[in-house]
C-alpha cells in the first residue's frame, strides 16, 4: 500500500496489554510529529530519501473469522494476552483453542510466563470467576468465557 522513497520513520513501543484503538492512536499522533519535522525538513532542504527495500515488505488482509482461533498450546502466555488486548474492542468472538474444547472469550486479565499450578496435567483451571488456561509457556487468565461447541 505504501510505496516510494522514505523521508522519516521512528520506532513506537507497544507494552504488554496495547489495545488496537490506543496503538492506532499512537501512530496517529507519532505520524502527525514526524509529518511536521519532515514538512520542515523538506523546507530547509534537509530531507534524505531512503528507497524503500521492496523485499522486507509483507501484506496482510482483514482478518478472517479463523483468524480469532487461538491455538493456545502453540502460544506463549504473553502472545494470547496480547492478542486478546489487542483486539478485544473489534467486537469479533475470539475463541481459545483449548484441547478439544474452545473458550469464547471477550477479556484478558493477567499472564504468567511462570508456573501457577503444581499439576501440570490439567489444560485449564477456575480461580473464582477466572479461567486459567495452560499456553505453550505460561498461563493465561480470562473472565466470563462462554463454552463454544
Amino acid at each position: 500500500m505504501d510505496t516510494g522513497d522514505m523521508l522519516a520513520q521512528t520506532v513506537i513501543e507497544i507494552p504488554n496489554g496495547m489495545s488496537y484503538a490506543q496503538l492506532e492512536l499512537q501512530c496517529a499522533t507519532r505520524g502527525g510529529e514526524l509529518l511536521a519535522k519532515t514538512v520542515w525538513d523538506l523546507y530547509e532542504g534537509r530531507a534524505v530519501p531512503v528507497p524503500q527495500d521492496e523485499t522486507r515488505s509483507t501484506y496482510q488482509s482483514f482478518p478472517s473469522d479463523e483468524d480469532y482461533i487461538v491455538p493456545v498450546a502453540d502460544w506463549s502466555a504473553s502472545h494470547v494476552y496480547n492478542f486478546i488486548c489487542g483486539v478485544a474492542d473489534w467486537g469479533e468472538p475470539i475463541k481459545l483453542h483449548v484441547g478439544s474444547e474452545y473458550f469464547v472469550v471477550r477479556k484478558a486479565i493477567s499472564y504468567s510466563l511462570g508456573n501457577i499450578r503444581d499439576s501440570q496435567d490439567a489444560a485449564y483451571f477456575w480461580r473464582g470467576e477466572e479461567l486459567w488456561i495452560r499456553c505453550k509457556v505460561g498461563w493465561i487468565g480470562v473472565t466470563n468465557p462462554t463454552i463454544f461447541q
